[in-house]
């Protein structure tokens, strides 16, 4: 099981090295939730983009009622939205999160579920994207100009569950550690499901790979 998160994380590195290379920049497609990626931003913004890939030791049907809720999402390090629009998790549908974004300050983002699938065995896929155009920096430095993400699941024994959490965003600097969120909430994950008697099988820290 170790190997097998290693040789994914390594894979997910790989991929990142090629987004640092901007030699062919112009011919890339424009970002969007559709988009493959690297992709180019709009002027002005730089690209990033990250991958982070862990093991989680429950039965997939448990990870995915946990992380695969559009509106509930207390495991992300205890965010929840303030305002939500449509149903839960159907396509459409928009969660409204205040995010703290040291040091430009707080900022409110509309997000919106853009896909939504579970299979019969319980692999699952979610995936989101920035409403606004773009989000001017609370302090006034920079701007938000999209982010997209999407989280999936597939079961790797009956009591491990492999998570993937992708994020790739336009922005003014990179003044967002998605890699230490995203390390930070499969921790949160892991022990809300250790508290409910769900983790039978073995965890494997997350590993990241950013492209900045």
């Amino acid at each position: 099981m170790r190997h097998s998160i290693a040789t994914l994380a390594a894979l997910a590195a790989s991929g990142l090295c090629l987004a640092a290379d901007n030699s062919s920049y112009n011919t890339l497609p424009e970002c969007s939730s559709t988009a493959s990626t690297p992709c180019q931003c709009p002027v002005g913004t730089q690209y990033l983009e990250c991958v982070t890939v862990g093991v989680i030791g429950a039965d997939i049907f448990d990870v995915e009622h946990l992380v695969n809720n559009f509106y509930n999402i207390s495991w992300q390090l205890g965010a929840k939205p303030y305002k939500t629009k449509g149903p839960n998790n159907k396509v459409g549908s928009i969660r409204s999160v205040r995010y703290s974004l040291v040091p430009a300050g707080v900022e409110d983002v509309d997000e919106r579920l853009v896909a939504r699938r579970v299979a019969d065995d319980g692999s699952f896929i979610m995936a989101f994207e920035q409403v606004q155009a773009s989000i001017p920096y609370p302090d006034g430095t920079g701007v938000f100009a999209g982010w997209w993400g999407s989280i999936s699941g597939i079961a790797a024994t009956g009591d491990e569950t492999i998570v993937t959490w992708t994020n790739w965003a336009c922005e003014t600097a990179h003044i967002r550690n998605f890699a230490g969120f995203h390390e930070i909430s499969f921790k949160n994950a892991t022990d809300i499901l250790t508290a409910q008697g769900k983790v039978r099988g073995t965890n494997v820290n997350p590993s990241s790979a950013q492209s900045f």
